[in-house]
C-alpha cells in the first residue's frame, strides 16, 4: 500500500503505533486468556515450588501453555534479531512480497485437505510449539501472513482448530509487544497533522483488526482457512506485475 502510495521513506514511529493498533483488538477478544494466564503467572513460582514441574505440565493447561508461548516466541525474535538487514531488504521489494503472498496463497490453500485435527493443549509438544515459532519467524518477511501460517501450521500439526486460532494470537502478543518496546522512539519534530495521522491510522488498525480478527477466527474454526488463498493469489499477482508495469 506504501508503494501504491507513492510513500518511500520510511516512518517506524508510524509503523510501531499501527502495530499497537492490531494489538489492541487481540488483547479484547483474548482478555479471558490473558487473564488466566496473568493469574497462572502469579502463582507460577508457588506451584512450582510445591510440586513437580514436569507433573504440572502434564496437569495444568494454564502453566503448559505459558510456557509454549515462551518456547514459540523464541525462533522469532532470534531470527528477527540475527537476520534484521536481510528482512528490512525484503521490505523495499514488490516483487519479493507478491511471491511471499503467492506462497501464503498456497499454504492456506493445503489446509482444505486437513480433516478435524483433534490435539488439545496437553499433547501439544514443545517441539510443536518450535515448529509454530518458526512459521511465525518466517512471517517477519513482507506477503508472509503471520496468523495464516501460524494457524495452517498448528492445524498441519494436528492442533484444535480453535486452540490454533488462540495460540496463534496468543503468541503474537509478547512478540509484538517486544517490537513496540524496543522500535518506539517518537519523533522529535512533529506536527498537529502528523499527530492526526498517526492517531487516525492507530484507530483504524484497531477497528478493522477486531473486525478480521473475529471473521478469521470463524472461519478457522470452521476449518475454512482456505478461502482466503485466492484473495493472497491475487494480490500477489497483481505486486509482481506491477514490478514490471
Amino acid at each position: 500500500m506504501k508503494n501504491l502510495l507513492g510513500m518511500h521513506e520510511p516512518d517506524l514511529f508510524f509503523d510501531v503505533m499501527v502495530h499497537v493498533g492490531t494489538l489492541i483488538p487481540i488483547v479484547t477478544v483474548f482478555r479471558e486468556d490473558l487473564g488466566n494466564i496473568f493469574r497462572s503467572l502469579l502463582h507460577l513460582p508457588k506451584t512450582v515450588v510445591q510440586g513437580n514441574l514436569g507433573t504440572i505440565l502434564a496437569t495444568n493447561a494454564w502453566v503448559r501453555l505459558i510456557v509454549l508461548i515462551a518456547v514459540a516466541v523464541v525462533p522469532a525474535a532470534l531470527v528477527g534479531f540475527f537476520y534484521k538487514d536481510f528482512f528490512e531488504h525484503l521490505f523495499s521489494s514488490v516483487f519479493a512480497v507478491g511471491i511471499n503472498l503467492i506462497l501464503t496463497g498456497t499454504l492456506l490453500l493445503l489446509t482444505k485437505d486437513i480433516g478435524r485435527p483433534r490435539k488439545q493443549i496437553d499433547r501439544v509438544t514443545f517441539l510443536d510449539a518450535v515448529i509454530i515459532g518458526f512459521s511465525q519467524a518466517a512471517a517477519i518477511a513482507p506477503g508472509i501472513s503471520r496468523s495464516g501460517a501460524t494457524i495452517s501450521t498448528a492445524l498441519f500439526l494436528g492442533v484444535n482448530r480453535e486452540l490454533a486460532g488462540r495460540f496463534s494470537f496468543l503468541i503474537f502478543i509478547p512478540a509484538i509487544v517486544g517490537a513496540v518496546i524496543l522500535n518506539f522512539n517518537p519523533p522529535e519534530m512533529y506536527t498537529r497533522p502528523y499527530l492526526y495521522n498517526v492517531a487516525g491510522a492507530t484507530i483504524t488498525a484497531a477497528l478493522t483488526g477486531y473486525c478480521a480478527l473475529k471473521l478469521l477466527l470463524r472461519f478457522v474454526q470452521r476449518g475454512r482457512l482456505f478461502v482466503f488463498s485466492p484473495y493472497c493469489f491475487l494480490l500477489g499477482l497483481g505486486a509482481i506485475a506491477s514490478t514490471f508495469i
